[in-house]
């Protein structure tokens, strides 16, 4: 059998297209499946591109996506393993065995009693995969409707009881670091971008540290759990480590649980309601929050690869996100034909807001004209909460995304900004600090 992720590295984007049958036209290509699964437009939807060293196809219109011998598998009608050889084959690819894989370690996540749920399981070369007891002593590799836990539960909830300080790291070696270091940790399965609501209710109540990897999706990972806990945690802090990458080198070098820096505030101003949304899904929402606050920041003119490279996820990632949040109704945009799209955004959940200084905001004069109440809902920095003032209109500019460029030397879109209330119990500001409940809102 080919190795397939040799595959994906060698099979150019081209040469995708061509054994599938795609048509170029201008920068996309035709769907070789246009007239067929649900696919009816005859516009270029496809996109093929490199993420990372891989490449990988995405089609807008029927959903068609994927690395090169997954598409292939798809439009040739044939197993994966077929769809290997035969790309293999075609371009004189010398795709080999893949090595051998072997299981180095399993992170058992249990419920509150310590009875398994199901597994995390680390192999060699590095990779992950999930199982779950099939109640016959064996596993099932996939978790379906399994409930979904961070990791040491139990120990995590003897700990918020007890109101010791809870770690969340990125990945279970770090949990492990820091409880050989006398700490209590946990970690969302998956790592980076995996952070549910339901997990944030573990820590209701509790202090809790969050440890950013140092790297961009760490950065962005650890201030989008910061942000998820906000009002549910009784302190949440945001820091890094000294030394190495992660929470696993700080301690490895000789720090101690105490010596971690803290992290640099990474503000990404979205609307509040869009955390707690039910139309996205819990296991993407970082990422579609990601892509709304590039868009916000950046647009309104951007080429879908501005995005991607912003959010530091490929193509296809960021695609179904856009389509995701389109179907909530929190953006639309309009493709031309040669430039980048053009985007508009909405709150399809929010509640109203007065204006700072006394003015009407855009979004009012808009919704005015039906006699609707403006859809301006309260709006956060991942960070920190941010007090947004027609004095500090330009402050709150997502920092945790890199600037997009798209070509046409477009510039920033500016936003009309509004007064909030307290974002904690929405009580009166007083010089930036509420009356009621005492948090200093940070401008």
């Amino acid at each position: 059998m080919a190795d397939f992720d040799r595959l994906a590295r060698e099979v150019t984007p081209d040469q995708l297209a061509q054994a599938i049958g795609a048509r170029p036209k201008g920068k996309e290509w035709m769907c070789p499946r246009v007239g067929h699964h649900n696919h009816e437009d005859t516009k270029p939807s496809v996109a093929i591109g490199r993420e990372g060293d891989r490449t990988v196809l995405t089609c807008h219109g029927c959903g068609l996506a994927g690395s090169p011998v997954q598409v292939a598998a798809e439009v040739w009608g044939v197993d994966l393993p077929e769809a290997g050889n035969r790309l293999a084959e075609l371009y004189g690819i010398d795709a080999g065995t893949p090595p051998k894989s072997e299981i180095v370690e399993a992170y058992p996540y249990t419920d509150e009693a310590g009875e398994l749920l199901y597994e995390v399981v680390r192999y060699k070369p590095k990779r992950f995969r999930q199982r779950r007891p099939d109640g016959s002593g064996g596993w099932t590799w996939r978790l379906e409707d399994a409930r979904r836990v961070p990791y040491r539960l139990p120990e995590v909830l003897a700990a918020v009881a007890a109101g010791i300080t809870v770690h969340v790291v990125e990945g279970e070696r770090d949990v492990h670091a820091i409880e050989a270091a006398g700490g209590v940790a946990t970690t969302a399965p998956g790592g980076a971008g995996k952070w549910r609501t339901e997990y944030s209710e573990t820590l209701r109540g509790a202090r809790v540290v969050v440890v950013a990897d140092r790297d961009e999706a760490g950065v962005r990972h650890a201030w989008e759990v910061a942000g998820a806990l906000e009002g549910v945690a009784a302190s949440v802090e945001v820091v890094e480590p000294v030394t190495g990458k992660d929470a696993e080198d700080h301690l490895a070098a000789g720090h101690e649980l105490d010596t971690f820096e803290a992290a640099t505030p990474a503000t990404v101003t979205v609307p509040v309601a869009l955390f707690t949304d039910a139309r996205l899904p819990d296991a993407t929402r970082s990422v579609d929050i990601a892509v709304y606050a590039v868009i916000e920041a950046h647009g309104p003119k951007l080429r879908i690869e501005d995005i991607s490279r912003a959010v530091g996820r490929g193509d296809s990632a960021v695609g179904r996100s856009r389509r995701r949040l389109r179907t909530a109704g929190w953006i639309r945009w309009r493709r031309r034909k040669q430039s980048p799209s053009v985007y508009t955004l909405s709150h399809p959940v929010a509640t109203p807001r007065p204006v700072a200084g006394g003015g009407a905001s855009n979004q009012e004069d808009r919704s005015s004209k039906d006699g609707q109440e403006p859809k301006t809902g309260r709006e956060r920095g991942l960070s920190s909460y941010s007090r947004e003032g027609s004095d500090s209109r330009n402050e709150s500019r997502p920092s945790a995304a890199r600037s997009p460029t798209n070509g046409q030397g477009s510039q920033p879109h500016e936003t009309e900004l509004v007064a909030d209330p307290c974002p904690k119990c929405g009580g009166q500001l007083v010089d930036s600090v509420c009356e009621p409940c005492g948090l200093e809102v940070v401008a």
